[in-house]
């Protein structure tokens, strides 16, 4: 995936698990993490 990445692209994902960060980071990719609130459905 990361040499498949255009120098500058943006990967985005969703994953809660530590492996999968992990494993990104040992492929390359610089992680940036966000808070997102999302509003809870009435």
């Amino acid at each position: 995936m990361f040499d498949g990445l255009e120098s500058g692209g943006v990967l985005v994902t969703y994953c809660s698990k530590s492996i999968v960060r992990r494993t990104l980071q040992a492929a390359g990719f610089n992680i940036q993490k966000y808070r997102v609130h999302r509003e809870k459905e009435k």
